[in-house]
């Protein structure tokens, strides 16, 4: 009986530090974000803080980093006296694409007043569309309400952002999803029209949607799925 006993050492043994290195990633994946949602990044976070193995792991797993959220506001940026400083939110998107590597990307972008000038740039260097795997693309409309003269009615007058323009091939691109007014896409419908070969699944949604079904008709008999909210 003495002869199994465990020596102090070996009872505090952390034996989870003991797997390969592929076992270790292989259980630490079943947390790789699924979605969008603040607490999955928050908890990849959360995981990369445990130990220096652990971080080592995670931020050198491209399938850790590819659900990208993009949405840049201007007021989200800091100006500084007779310099521009790298703003926070642009900073962290470069640092997520740089360790997504060249996995493929779920997008999920949020358009709201004017995004910032770097965007394009960081998009086009480090985003190619030809790594969009899924995009999720909605508006938020910006205005202001007023009352109307004579009749003292509030009246709110609501504009939607344009969208940025951009270069390349939807080439990966199998899932996309579209909440906007047809007006603002033209450019958008012209490339998911003749670039987005392997789509397979077009939800559109908002009092557009019967429009934009029209604009992208060559895609609506393309894909195998049409889902219309």
């Amino acid at each position: 009986m003495l002869g199994t006993e465990k020596s102090p050492s070996e009872g505090k043994k952390n034996y989870i530090n003991c797997l390969p290195a592929e076992v270790l990633l292989l259980i630490l994946e079943i947390f790789c974000p699924k979605s969008h949602g603040k607490d999955e990044y928050k908890s990849v976070l959360v995981l990369a803080s445990v130990c220096q193995r652990w971080r080592e792991a995670i931020l050198n797993t491209p399938t850790f980093w590819t659900y990208i959220h993009l949405h840049p506001r201007h007021h989200q940026f800091k100006m500084y006296p007779k310099r521009t400083v790298i703003p926070s939110y642009p900073a962290r998107l470069v640092l997520q694409l740089k360790r997504a590597k060249s996995a493929p990307l779920e997008i999920f972008w949020m358009v709201d007043d004017k995004p910032h000038p770097l965007l394009v740039d960081i998009i086009h260097s480090l985003a190619p569309l030809t790594r969009w795997r899924t995009l999720k693309l909605a508006y938020i409309p910006t205005g202001e309400t007023f009352f109307e003269w004579g009749w003292g009615d509030e009246v709110y007058m609501a504009t939607l952002p344009n969208l940025p323009r951009f270069t390349g091939r939807f080439e990966s691109l199998k899932v996309l999803s579209i909440h906007s007014s047809h007006s603002c896409l033209s450019h958008l419908i012209n490339l998911v029209e003749t670039t987005a070969l392997k789509l397979e699944r077009l939800e559109l949604q908002g009092r557009s949607a019967d429009l934009v079904r029209e604009e992208l008709s060559n895609t609506s008999r393309r894909v195998s799925k049409l889902v219309i909210l």
